[in-house]
């Protein structure tokens, strides 16, 4: 028993004289005593690590409820649709639809914040206002921002369309005027990107005929500034160098097919489109000869159909622009764009048809599920 620590001095306790039955009860005591204080110290230890792990415990289940999605562990980091669509419950009250044809990736999602990236296709989303959430989707040059709404994306190439039934959701990118605009409920934007984005007038060089379009005059004293800005493709300054009514002034008076294409990108490209029309409508008009009148016509459609919502006009200019023989790289995309021009417009026989002449051009075409969309085979 020579490793049992005694609390006072072994001289305080025993005595020389003490009898030999009475210094075994002090040793028994000093050893039930050691004992005892052992039972304590292994009780209060066991406290002391029950304790610790429910404190380990509570800071896992912090950290996951901060860090892990809440009901989003069945969907999948990648969706594509195939021809059916698909539907999933995103919690907290959101659910989204990926239309037919749709591809989305999941970049990451959390108890704060949901971040998804849309490749192609059509996805609708409703997010309950008022969720712990934010949402943010992808779309090639723009992102969309939303806390809780009604609304659909569509991103065709590098066209992006988004449309909000209800609240309100905000669209940045460099295809956005001032780069950043909110959309209300019953409002509607579409960011053109590539190849929307790309200047008419550059384009004009690839189209296939007999005759090449003249190069724009060299002379210092015919390049106005707005022109000069416009072929360095700031756009912003371009505008600001026509003034409040010099894109209509310009294109009454120009009668250069070049310059009227520019003074067209200038204004769509710096967020006017209303001002746009006027030049493209002088092309198309006074200048069907010209190849570049084809471009002129399919850049009018686009405009029509997506910024000024004028379905029913989008596509007579789509028609033209098929007719003047548009270049076959963008024949597919002016044919699809038919089929949602005459559908949007509740024309069902003429989206019919034209769905049919696209499927039976194009039955593998990059276009088959947004023609499908807007007019479903029978």
């Amino acid at each position: 028993m020579n490793d049992v620590e005694l609390p006072i001095p072994v001289s305080r306790v025993l005595k020389a004289s003490e009898p030999e039955a009475r210094v075994q009860r002090i040793w028994r005591g000093v050893a039930w005593r050691r004992a005892e204080r052992g039972r304590r110290n292994g009780h209060r230890m066991a406290l002391l690590v029950a304790s610790a792990l429910t404190l380990v415990l509570a800071v896992v289940v912090l950290v996951r409820q901060r860090g892990e999605p809440v009901g989003t562990a069945a969907i999948p980091s990648s969706i594509d649709a195939g021809r059916d669509g698909r539907e999933f419950d995103l919690g907290q009250g959101a659910r989204m639809r990926v239309e037919a044809g749709a591809r989305l990736d999941v970049l990451d999602q959390s108890t704060r914040s949901v971040s998804l990236a849309l490749r192609r296709g059509l996805v609708r989303f409703d997010i309950q206002p008022g969720g712990s959430r934010q949402w943010r989707i992808d779309c090639g040059a723009v992102s969309i921002e939303v806390v809780g709404t009604r609304f659909s994306i569509e991103r065709v190439g590098g066209r992006v369309r988004i449309e909000v039934e209800r609240g309100r959701v905000l669209v940045r990118g460099e295809g956005v005027a001032d780069h950043v605009q909110a959309i209300d409920g019953g409002g509607r934007l579409v960011v053109s990107g590539e190849p929307d984005a790309v200047p008419l007038e550059s384009l004009s060089v690839d189209v296939d005929s007999g005759s090449q379009p003249s190069p724009p005059s060299s002379s210092p004293r015919s390049i106005a500034p707005w022109l000069v800005a416009a072929r360095d493709r700031d756009w912003k300054r371009a505008w600001e160098a026509l003034g409040a009514s010099g894109a209509a002034k310009e294109a009454a008076r120009s009668d250069d097919v070049a310059e009227l294409l520019s003074l067209a990108d200038v204004a769509r490209l710096s967020g006017h489109p209303n001002e746009a029309v006027a030049p493209l409508e002088r092309v198309i008009r006074e200048h069907a000869v010209d190849p570049r009148a084809a471009l002129a016509a399919f850049a009018l459609g686009r405009l029509l159909l997506d910024s000024l919502g004028n379905p029913p006009r989008a596509a007579a200019a789509l028609e033209q622009a098929i007719a003047l023989r548009l270049p076959a790289a963008l024949t597919e995309d002016a044919q699809a764009r038919l089929v949602e021009a005459y559908a949007r417009a509740g024309d069902a026989a003429r989206a019919h048809t034209s769905a049919e002449t696209y499927r039976s051009r194009y039955p593998d075409g990059r276009r088959l599920a947004q023609v499908n969309h807007w007019s479903p085979r029978e």
